[in-house]
């Protein structure tokens, strides 16, 4: 059976989250595929199971998660999302987020969270995803909602 375009192209935009979330666990591949990973030459036994597991336990079906936002559809998610696990000071993420960003002595931090665009594998916001104790997943159901709006 040959693939419909829309088929082929939620699975160009899901091999690219696996791209990215593989990338963020030190995982050398050279090749994507539903049923395998061709990982680099040199690839540790131990990096190729952990690479294994991560497909293993993808969903294949889940939407894409967009490579980047604009800040005003970010905040419009995070007014929507609910109180930040681990972070019970704040009532809701906006508010967790400016309260980060103000008491952030870094002048790049709020540099970056007054741009336009915001991208999902930036280090800013891998450091938000720790502080809030926010899982890939969370974060990327942040950026899909956002995508939304």
């Amino acid at each position: 059976m040959i693939p419909t375009l829309a088929q082929m192209q939620q699975f160009r935009g899901r091999s690219e989250d696996l791209s990215r979330r593989l990338v963020k666990a030190g995982v050398p591949f050279v090749g994507l595929a539903r049923d395998r990973i061709d990982f680099a030459e040199g690839t540790t036994q131990e990096a190729q199971d952990l690479g294994n597991s991560i497909l293993t336990g993808w969903d294949w079906e889940a939407p894409y998660c967009p490579e980047s936002v604009y800040m005003f559809q970010l905040r419009k998610a995070m007014r929507e999302t609910l109180i930040v696990p681990g972070a019970p000071q704040y009532g809701d993420t906006l508010s967790a987020l400016e309260a980060y960003i103000e008491a952030a002595e870094d002048a790049d931090l709020a540099d970056e969270f007054s741009a336009a665009e915001v991208r999902r594998d930036h280090q800013t916001v891998d450091g938000l995803a720790l502080m809030f104790n926010w899982t890939d997943d969370n974060v990327d159901d942040l950026f899909r909602l956002a995508a939304t709006k």
